[in-house]
């Protein structure tokens, strides 16, 4: 849910090798999208992204969940890649 209206598109983002920790990262050659990456459950079938503004930051809420009872206890790389409608940097977001 975008409540700060500032992306455009979103879609799977390609998953950086380097990378295994919730944040937002740059996309080569983007000045107009970032990565938003987290570790998720073996099992999470959802994924609520919320984005809100507070003054000239963005907040960025991920909740995951799974309608199986027991799963494994193995963390997943995910990541979706925004499209905003201005530039704005990585650093411009936090995320929990």
């Amino acid at each position: 849910m975008d409540q700060a209206g500032i992306v455009r598109d979103a879609a799977p983002g390609p998953l950086p090798a380097n990378v295994w920790e919730t944040g937002m990262q740059t996309v080569a050659g983007r000045d107009d999208a970032v990565l938003l990456t987290w570790t998720g459950g073996a099992c999470d079938d959802r994924a609520i992204v919320t984005i809100k503004q507070d003054g000239g930051r963005y907040r960025v809420k991920i909740e995951t969940s799974s309608f199986i009872g027991s799963c494994t206890a193995v963390g997943i790389l995910r990541g979706i890649l925004l499209v905003l409608a201005e530039p704005v940097g990585p650093d411009a977001f936090d995320v929990s």
